[in-house]
């Protein structure tokens, strides 16, 4: 009989304490050392539309190719989620991220830097260019001038006319970046 009363104490104080909410027996091993499930309120922290967060990323081309790190840098990239700062595609992949999550996007070129558009070759005289020979850049096939726009491809020389391609230097390609979500403002 003294043992049936000692399972029923010991079964109603185990209830009372797991009513109460006591750490002990509710907690997951991410919970004893602090007292609070770290994990449980990391996954509640999302990226959401508006957020300004701040990750790491490298963005390689499908041969491999590297074409931007934030680890080079050594800085961080920071951006308002989906406010139309990034690339449509790397907008739309981190959202729903976590701190300290890392993750592999993928990105056609539509939600990129867009398809590759033959109609955006334009031939203009040299001379309207002169201004960029003075400052000191060659006006040769493959070489790149800088323009608010962005730096503008050199395609073609011929005599006095020179073709430029307007096209973004990645418009046409699939991007591959990995990120790492590293916080959430």
């Amino acid at each position: 009989m003294k043992k049936a009363y000692i399972s029923l104490s010991l079964v109603a104080t185990l209830s009372l304490l797991a009513s109460c909410g006591n750490t002990a027996l509710n907690q997951t091993p991410e919970q004893t050392s602090t007292g609070t499930n770290l994990e449980t309120n990391q996954e509640a922290v999302k990226v959401e539309t508006g957020n300004t967060v701040s990750v790491h990323y490298t963005g390689t081309l499908e041969d491999g190719e590297k074409f931007d790190s934030s680890l080079d840098r050594g800085t961080p990239l920071e951006f308002t989620a989906g406010a139309g700062q990034m690339i449509a595609g790397f907008d739309a992949g981190v959202m729903g991220m976590q701190v300290g999550e890392k993750k592999t996007i993928e990105i056609e070129p539509a939600d990129g830097y867009g398809e590759y558009d033959a109609t955006k070759m334009q031939t203009v005289e040299k001379s309207t260019l002169a201004s960029f020979e003075a400052a000191g850049y060659k006006l040769e096939a493959g070489e790149t001038i800088p323009t608010q726009f962005g730096q503008i491809a050199i395609k073609e020389v011929d005599g006095e006319n020179i073709t430029l391609d307007l096209n973004h230097p990645l418009a046409g390609k699939k991007l591959i970046f990995d990120v790492e979500l590293l916080e959430i403002k």
